[in-house]
């Protein structure tokens, strides 16, 4: 499917995929968003809610599991619907009651915040013609993986949105891997930084142009401050070892580790060395300080930070927290417009409704299947949910009057930081899908949405 945007025709994607299907709702239903925002789908065929596809007559569907899927594609502002396989009526009154309450509040713009972009060219004249679309593929994953566990409001942006430098909504854009950038799109990048924004990008990004030929440095190496030496590519089980000078960028710890493919760069003399790759061959972690393992560049009112290692892809294969909390914690450089603290398995994301005067924050309580051993022919289906309380809810940017939750219907007190200003709110508990309603005090600008 190309990787674009379309006005006029409705997407569909499924949650057939390598990971937890379940588990890819989120990306799957951002990604179909993205490429089509006035009207997209996601599919689960209902053999997929059975813990096996096996039997006649088949296993019965696990309800909640189809439950999910739909509150899924809710949060992340798409439709679900399934593929009918046997008798589905009893069950399926369940999942509608689920949607039918929820459907006044479907759809909004989008908030902005952070744009991660998702390249065709990338995908095609690096990934596919170089035999590397599994290893892109799974960068992405990672990377959506690191987000979601930190309740991070983003959203895909496509080569054309770099290519039309419409970018100014966005405080952070994310480089996964985008190897193939064209000379334009690196110029607008550039201009987003210095106007005030924040750029990360990591491993090959813009080593190769638009077309997929290679260069010979680095399209945004002028941007990131860098050069571009050489590219160590190891197995599947490669070990990075990393030392940061800034131990806060990882809950104080100082070592880390990457387990993924590196690059090896030089850095210029106006870069800040955020993190060291140590010595290879000593028992003992010791800087090599010759080898820079992510790099800082401030440019004009903005910011752009590079890792040479592929921590997308890292964090798919070894998810170590550290690489994860390093990433978020340089995302947050920029301020976030809300920020969610919950556990892991709650993802979040925002729309504003013109309409209602409404920001509305979606929480889905998204665990892991069930724990249990399956074997071939078995689906890991998700069949309990253990409620999460003390969910707090902060706006950073946002005044709001009233809020509540929709589906509980309950209203919710605000509390403002008398230092900071922030409005927070406490959501007494999570069962699987909220959505808080903050009634805004002031009307939404147009500036508002993403696009």
């Amino acid at each position: 499917m190309p990787l674009r945007r379309f006005l006029d025709v409705g997407i569909v994607h499924d949650t057939e995929g390598p990971t937890n299907r379940t588990q890819q709702i989120g990306f799957n239903s951002r990604l179909a968003h993205a490429q089509s925002p006035c009207g997209a789908e996601i599919w689960m065929p209902t053999v997929s809610t059975c813990e096996s596809s096996l039997g006649d007559p088949p296993p019965p569907p696990h309800v909640l599991h189809a439950k999910l899927h739909a509150l899924g594609a809710i949060t992340f502002g798409v439709l679900p619907w399934y593929g009918m396989w046997g008798p589905v009526d009893p069950w399926f009154r369940e999942v509608n009651e689920a949607i039918r309450v929820r459907e006044p509040y479907f759809g909004g713009e989008e908030v902005p915040y952070c744009g991660v972009v998702i390249s065709q060219n990338t995908r095609d004249f690096y990934g596919t013609a170089l035999n590397r679309i599994g290893q892109y593929s799974e960068t992405l994953y990672g990377l959506d993986s690191m987000l979601s566990q930190h309740h991070m409001q983003y959203a895909f942006l496509f080569d054309e949105d770099l290519e039309g430098g419409s970018l100014d909504a966005y405080r952070v854009i994310i480089l996964a891997n985008t190897a193939c950038l064209s000379d334009r799109a690196a110029a607008n990048l550039t201009e987003f930084v210095q106007k005030g924004g924040l750029l990360i990008a990591y491993f090959e990004t813009s080593l190769y142009d638009e077309w997929g030929e290679r260069r010979a440095d680095f399209g945004l190496a002028k941007l990131l401050g860098i050069t571009y030496q050489a590219t160590r590519e190891e197995g599947r089980f490669a070990y990075h070892p990393i030392l940061l000078t800034d131990p806060s960028l990882s809950r104080g710890r100082v070592p880390a580790c990457f387990m993924a493919p590196d690059v090896q760069v030089k850095a210029g003399s106006d870069v800040s060395v955020l993190a060291h790759f140590c010595v290879e061959g000593k028992i003992e972690a010791e800087i090599d300080a010759s080898r820079p393992a992510i790099t800082a560049r401030k440019l004009g009112e903005g910011e752009a930070i590079y890792f040479c290692a592929d921590i997308g892809t890292a964090y798919i294969r070894w998810p170590y927290r550290e690489n994860a909390d390093i990433l978020v914690n340089l995302i947050l450089r920029a301020r976030p417009p809300y920020e969610v603290e919950a556990p892991s398995v709650v993802l979040s994301n925002a729309f504003l409704h013109r309409e209602r005067g409404s920001l509305l924050v979606h929480l889905l309580n998204l665990p892991y299947a069930s724990n249990r051993m399956t074997h071939t022919g078995q689906h890991a289906v998700v069949d309990e949910l253990i409620p999460v309380r003390g969910i707090r809810l902060r706006l950073n940017e946002f005044e709001a009057s009233q809020a509540r939750l929709v589906v509980a219907g309950q209203s919710l007190s605000i509390e403002r930081d008398p230092a900071t200003g922030t409005l927070t709110v406490m959501l007494p508990e999570l069962v699987d899908h909220e959505i808080v309603e903050f009634k805004l005090a002031r009307p939404i600008s147009p500036a508002a949405s993403s696009r």
